[in-house]
């Protein structure tokens, strides 16, 4: 894992445990060398991420009578377990996963942040436990199997992601976000310690709310631009990356390096055009990368490497490409991600409210099977198909917000392109169970239901991983300021219709900062991460259909007709769903040469897509 801490390592090791780590160093970079003890060595902890409040913390800890004996925000921790216990994770604000050995208790405390911002995987063996960051670290462990989770991999066919403790790997497990996990004489206890809130308390006022917000935004950028090396902001030219900005400008007042990227070839510059705005408003060091459409592909390889279990992301690779080119430049950036989720930045939530209103009038014959499959024979009503099958899903709240979620594989797709063996290997998975836990937290509050599963769900098991882990692929830290435990918590209280008003989203957050802003920016739509996956797929077609072909003769998952089906139709440019579903194949397939083939696995960065023919 030299690729996520290039700066220093470190060890502790016990008869009973051994901790590593690889360090990217940040705070406190001569000093905050790892593992971290407390005064008399007892307390051994290693961790990856950020602890933005740990300066108030230190203060109070210190007047408790703790003793420090860094400057980094790693020994908070350390000191907040000796006052708190296990429960120190609810003073800690912050993107962290961590590992504390516990001498005299024997016990063992693993910790993943309330919105899973950082990953952490672990392994129950006959004798222990093993975890890791990223999953290819676990792999030369023995009881690392390598083995494929169908039932795993069925979760990734509908979601694009795996939403669930488990991974595609047989016993490799994640920990979730908002929990810890106790590890103590073999014994294993998770306890789930934060959930995103529901409130009953609705703060309607907007001049208050829109106060509150642009407070508590100042103070999270505030607090993620602490840093002892070089940090700018990823801009795209979008209301939220460009709040980030001007606040971080307002906050630092020197120079800001911000980053915008675009494809070279795209007929739409409309996120370096803006993006150019508003470095020029705030005079920033702005630097615009520009990607290559025909060279996209080369990179899919270490996107399925860097990720480590597949996942189907198109965006993920122009975002691994950026990374790289913002190393040269800084080791911390901060985004905008999560403030859709929290602000009504996706119509798609507010159109899910409103059309369930109407869930009486859709037959639900228009979800059929049957009806689907002649749909999709015709060329003209195709692209229709998921129309129809979420108006006949209404009256399923679940099933409907998985549709209107961009299911990969529909259920009706699924049953049609599957293998036998694949159904009755992944029998087991009811999609329902994604949503229903917190469908049910939410009873009652349709208008929240789609943010609270995009937060639930979205952010940390899609939106986290891609950043984390595309971007520390190039030694890069990534910072969510929207994802700042204050604003999390205080999110839930705001009526809805503050958030999107007159039919404008993310009204609130529009209202708080346009006094910053230039006009362009304050109305601009949502524009979202671009990614021209049918333009991809064409050019990249016979390489795919290689690696189809070969998905099909190897891994008996999916019909070969059906696949034939698909490849004929991204061929062709003009069907969307199908180049989808080919990307998926491909980086499928891709995966299980790269981590389930090989007899015996050995970490390296793989060749370029073209060179693996």
């Amino acid at each position: 894992m030299f690729h996520r801490g290039p700066d220093d390592s470190g060890y502790y090791e016990s008869e009973e445990i051994s901790l590593g780590i690889r360090r990217l160093s940040i705070i406190d970079v001569a000093g905050g060398h790892q593992p971290i003890t407390n005064e008399d060595g007892a307390i051994s902890v290693v961790y990856n991420g950020e602890i933005y409040n740990y300066r108030d913390l230190r203060e109070k800890l210190e007047r408790k009578g703790h003793r420090f004996s860094t400057l980094s925000d790693t020994e908070v921790i350390v000191h907040s377990y000796e006052e708190f216990g296990p429960r120190c994770v609810d003073v800690l604000w912050g993107m962290f996963c961590f590992a504390l050995w516990d001498e005299h208790l024997h016990r063992l405390m693993l910790a993943r942040d309330r919105i899973g911002m950082k990953p952490l995987y672990y392994i129950l063996t006959p004798t222990g436990i093993a975890f890791a960051s990223e999953i290819k670290a676990l792999l030369p462990h023995p009881e690392a199997k390598r083995d494929v989770d169908a039932e795993a991999l069925r979760l990734l066919l509908a979601f694009r992601y795996t939403p669930a403790e488990r991974t595609t790997f047989r016993g490799i497990h994640k920990l979730l976000p908002g929990t810890i996990l106790l590890w103590q004489t073999e014994r294993t206890e998770s306890q789930t310690y934060w959930r995103v809130p529901v409130s009953d308390v609705i703060e309607t006022d907007e001049a208050t709310v829109v106060k509150r917000v642009r407070t508590l935004l100042e103070e999270s950028v505030n607090a993620h631009l602490r840093s002892d090396v070089p940090l700018g902001v990823m801009l795209s030219g979008g209301l939220d990356s460009s709040v980030i900005a001007v606040l971080a400008k307002n906050a630092i007042g020197d120079k800001l390096k911000t980053f915008t990227f675009d494809y070279s070839e795209a007929p739409d510059k409309g996120d370096a055009t803006y993006s150019r705005i508003m470095a020029e408003h705030l005079c920033t060091d702005h630097k615009e990368i520009g990607i290559s459409e025909e060279r996209l592909f080369d990179y899919l390889p270490s996107v399925v490497y860097y990720h480590d279990e597949p996942k189907v992301d198109p965006a993920s690779v122009p975002t691994l490409v950026a990374a790289r080119e913002i190393r040269r430049h800084a080791t911390v950036v901060l985004v905008g991600e999560g403030s859709d989720e929290q602000f009504g930045g996706y119509i798609s939530g507010l159109h899910f409210a409103k059309t369930r209103q109407y869930r009486t009038l859709a037959p639900s014959v228009l979800a059929d099977a049957k009806l689907l499959r002649s749909v999709d024979m015709v060329p003209v009503l195709r692209r229709e198909k998921r129309l129809l099958e979420y108006l006949g899903s209404l009256k399923n709240q679940n099933r409907a917000l998985r549709i209107i979620n961009s299911t990969l594989f529909s259920e009706h797709e699924f049953d049609g392109y599957a293998t036998p063996r694949f159904k009755s290997e992944a029998r087991g998975v009811n999609l329902d169970n994604v949503y229903a836990p917190f469908l049910g937290i939410v009873r009652g509050h349709e208008d929240i239901a789609a943010s609270y599963i995009d937060l639930s769900v979205y952010i940390p098991h899609d939106i986290s991983m891609r950043l984390d882990k595309m971007m520390m692929a190039s030694s890069v830290e990534a910072r969510m300021p929207f994802l700042h435990v204050p604003i999390l918590e205080y999110t839930p209280r705001i009526a809805s219709r503050l958030k999107t008003k007159a039919g404008v989203s993310k009204y609130l957050l529009r209202q708080a900062m346009k006094d910053q802003l230039p006009k362009s920016i304050v109305r601009r739509r949502k524009h979202g991460i671009q990614v021209p996956i049918r333009r991809w797929v064409k050019s990249n077609m016979d390489l795919l259909e290689e690696l189809a072909l070969e998905f099909v003769r190897r891994r008996n998952l999916f019909e070969k007709n059906g696949v034939l089906k698909i490849v004929k139709r991204a061929r062709s440019g003009g069907d969307e769903n199908s180049a989808h579903h080919l990307f998926a194949i491909g980086t499928i397939e891709l995966w299980y040469r790269m981590y389930v083939d090989p007899d015996r696995w050995m970490p390296g960065e793989p060749k370029p897509l073209v060179q693996l023919q």
